[in-house]
């Protein structure tokens, strides 16, 4: 899998500024932070998760994870991966049409 690190460095900047603005517009969350090992054991559910293809809309596949707790949509192209968005899933939460499970929330209130 092929995956640019000067992609992620021109997005970080972006992505940590909507993660600020998300938490200065929601007055009196004071959520404590998850430990990083919580995100570590997340990220292995991820990449250990069963992944479906379907032919993308554009260019490459969809990519839709699934694993116990775990549900996420990815796009394939080109030999790389372009995009992953993955959440924790207690099965309860509204479905989209494509039956993933992610709902519209802000980014910063999916991990919690």
């Amino acid at each position: 899998m092929n995956l640019s690190p000067d992609t992620f460095a021109k997005l970080l900047p972006k992505l940590v500024r909507s993660y600020a603005l998300d938490a200065i517009e929601i007055p009196g969350d004071h959520s404590p932070l998850p430990p990083a090992d919580s995100a570590v054991s997340f990220l292995r559910q991820v990449a250990g998760a069963d992944v479906q293809e379907f032919p993308a809309v554009g260019l490459g596949k969809t990519l839709r994870l699934r694993a116990n707790g775990i549900v996420g949509v990815g796009l394939w192209a080109e030999e790389a991966l372009i995009h992953l968005a993955a959440f924790r899933n207690n099965g309860n939460g509204p479905r989209n049409q494509s039956g993933t499970g992610l709902g519209e929330r802000r980014a910063s209130r999916r991990f919690r």
